[in-house]
């Protein structure tokens, strides 16, 4: 896997996008990003380990940031 620009591969990119535009709903982003077809338990616990990877929460902060400034101008 590619690693994009702000150090995240292919796949943990889609988790942020798809997280952020979703209501974050960090499991449904876990399903979509990964085609996860694994049980519940498994899911909600790999989505919550993704949503403490530094590169992820970094990426989602700045994500957040930056709408908040094009929000205030």
């Amino acid at each position: 896997m590619a690693k994009s620009t702000h150090g995240l591969n292919d796949k943990q990119l889609v988790f942020c996008e798809t997280y952020l535009n979703n209501g974050r709903n960090a499991s449904q982003a876990y399903r979509t990003a990964y085609s996860a077809d694994l049980p519940e338990a498994s899911i909600n616990s790999n989505a919550s380990r993704l949503l403490r990877h530094d590169k992820v929460q970094g990426y989602i902060v700045k994500t957040q940031m930056d709408k908040l400034a094009v929000t205030e101008r």
